[in-house]
């Protein structure tokens, strides 16, 4: 094994792992990437949330939708709600579209006291196409 990592790094060791951010991104088409988030979105993980929605906006196509799924957000900060608005742009740019994944509590409420909502295209679930 390389590198310099210990027995003591790892989420078993960190007094709050259900906080700090977790970034999946896939795409399981062409026309799809999905990015998954996990934890918050505060300051600490702006660049790596804004970064990840970025490159994953910048590839879309015509048609490509791009679902960034918040189900499992327990905090949206508002450096967050700017990297989705950032990543919308860029796709709409590219003929293609964001949507989001998000439920009624404390990290939609950003999103709705600022009025992006009706700005971003909210469904359900990632298998929902609207």
């Amino acid at each position: 094994m390389s590198g310099s990592s210990s027995s003591s790094d790892g989420p078993q060791n960190d007094p709050i792992p259900q906080r700090r951010l977790r970034l999946t991104s896939v795409s399981p088409s062409p026309k799809l990437t999905i990015v998954g988030a996990c934890g918050e979105i505060d300051i600490a993980g702006a660049e790596d949330f804004d970064s990840c929605l970025g490159a994953a906006a910048g590839a879309l196509g015509p048609d490509g939708r791009l679902v960034v799924d918040l189900s499992a957000v327990s905090f949206l900060g508002a450096c967050a709600v700017r990297s989705l608005l950032h990543a919308e742009r860029l796709a709409a740019a590219r003929g293609g579209r964001v949507q989001v994944v998000i439920p009624p509590g404390p990290a939609r409420l950003p999103l709705e006291a600022l009025g992006v909502l009706e700005r971003l295209q909210v469904i359900s679930s990632r298998g929902e196409n609207a």
